[in-house]
């Protein structure tokens, strides 16, 4: 009986909001097929209502949001749509061919044809001194052309007169010029050239130089032999401003030539005049090794050994070579260098191959330091040259050496190589007199 009645009580009852179900209208079975209607939520029961309202939010949400992205999207291409259109418009309508509208003036009657009855007459003007309305204006553009750059026009320089030494634009036309000589010459035409000579002594230092030069010349001086060989050449290396100085000590005696020319070949007419003079070079003299100014006239120069050398003429460059050993480094080093001097110091092995150098590596100021290991027996030659071409004369001197250098055991440096000497003298002040000494490894 119990569980009959509980199981009508469960059909009468709301599953969802447990009230009875024939209290609500709606609930009841019996009563939605008597009324034929269907079967609505209850109007109490809100277990559904909550649920519907939640989805109907989300959905809403969406849309907005889908919106918004539709509406940048066309505001996006819109906006570019435009900038297109201003960009391309105008260049468009430049592009476009332009028409001109030219007026077509139609002539007036004359008197005589105004008053003649002929049907074809044009009535006369009401006025008398109406005129036709001026046309239209024309816009034209105009286009301005490039004119082409002419080359400037070269007028070339009058001559001047020649100076007392003409003719002497020849090498077999040379003028002699002695020693504490001064002349005075000019370039009296474009391309023009001094030829002079004097007698060269066999290791007597000379200095031929310009002085007092005119405005509008920059002398160059060149030396020749007999036969016609450059020897030496300088350009600025005068007190002056483009005047020039040669250094040169002679190898042997002979006739030297002298060649005088301005550094451009338009250089000639007024304003060319310069002084040359020939003098010795008092205190200087040409260094013992010469001639070594070639590979295949290198001197020997052994290790440990020192040697002093100068640069006698204006690009002079001094040859030396040693017998290296197989895993031995050897340090080559320049010192004792005069104020004029700034040596560079190049390694080359027997085929004429580079294999190191080095310009300001010393202690001294300008002094070269290079610091190498032998990778085989063999000899190998050092060049010596001054970093300016023109350096010469008695401040050019300098000192050169070639030391070797052994590993210390026990004791490194940077480069992880010590002298083996200085090892010595570190453990032992008794071993002082091993300093100079050349040790092995």
């Amino acid at each position: 009986m119990n569980s009959r009645a509980e199981f009508r009580k469960s059909l009468r009852d709301c599953p969802v909001c447990e009230t009875d179900a024939n209290s609500l209208p709606g609930h009841s079975e019996r009563a939605r097929m008597a009324s034929g209607e269907p079967s609505p939520k209850a109007d109490g029961c809100r277990a559904e209502g909550p649920r519907g309202s939640a989805m109907s939010r989300t959905q809403w949400a969406l849309i907005a949001i889908l919106g918004v992205a539709v509406a940048c999207v066309f505001f996006w291409f819109g906006s570019y749509l435009v900038l297109y259109l201003t960009e391309t418009l105008p260049s468009l309508r430049s592009a476009a061919p332009t028409h001109t509208e030219v007026p077509t003036v139609i002539p007036l009657p004359t008197a005589t044809e105004a008053a003649s009855p002929t049907p074809t007459s044009i009535p006369p003007s009401p006025s008398a001194t109406a005129t036709p309305e001026p046309p239209p204006p024309t816009y034209t553009r105009v286009v301005p052309l490039s004119t082409p750059l002419l080359p400037p026009t070269i007028t070339p320089r009058e001559p001047v007169a020649p100076d007392s030494w003409e003719p002497d634009d020849a090498r077999v036309d040379a003028r002699p010029i002695g020693l504490g000589e001064s002349q005075a010459h000019n370039l009296h035409v474009e391309g023009d050239r001094d030829w002079l000579v004097f007698e060269a002594e066999e290791g007597r230092a000379y200095v031929i130089e310009t002085s007092n030069l005119g405005g509008e010349v920059d002398t160059v001086v060149e030396l020749y032999d007999e036969q016609g060989n450059e020897l030496a050449s300088d350009d600025d290396g005068g007190d002056e401003f483009l005047a020039s100085r040669l250094w040169w000590v002679a190898t042997e005696g002979g006739s030297t030539y002298v060649q005088i020319r301005g550094f451009s070949e338009g250089e000639g007419g007024p304003g060319t005049a310069y002084d040359v003079s020939l003098r010795l070079a008092e205190r200087f003299r040409i260094d013992p090794y010469e001639p070594d100014g070639t590979r295949a006239r290198a001197t020997p120069i052994e290790v440990r050994e020192r040697q002093t050398h100068n640069r006698h003429v204006a690009g002079d460059r001094d040859w030396m070579y040693f017998e290296g050993q197989v895993g031995v480094t050897y340090v080559i080093e320049t010192f004792n260098l005069g104020p004029d001097a700034d040596t560079v110091i190049y390694l080359f092995d027997a085929a004429g191959n580079e294999l190191a150098w080095d310009d300001d590596g010393g202690d001294e100021l300008w002094a070269s330091r290079l610091e190498w290991t032998a990778p085989e027996d063999g000899t190998f030659y050092i060049l010596v040259e001054d970093w300016f071409e023109a350096s010469a004369g008695p401040g050019t001197r300098y000192d050169i050496s070639v030391a070797r250098r052994v590993r210390a055991p026990g004791r490194r440096t940077n480069d992880g190589m010590v002298d083996l000497a200085e090892a010595l003298l570190a453990s032992s002040p008794s071993t002082a007199t091993l300093r100079n000494r050349d040790f092995k490894s």
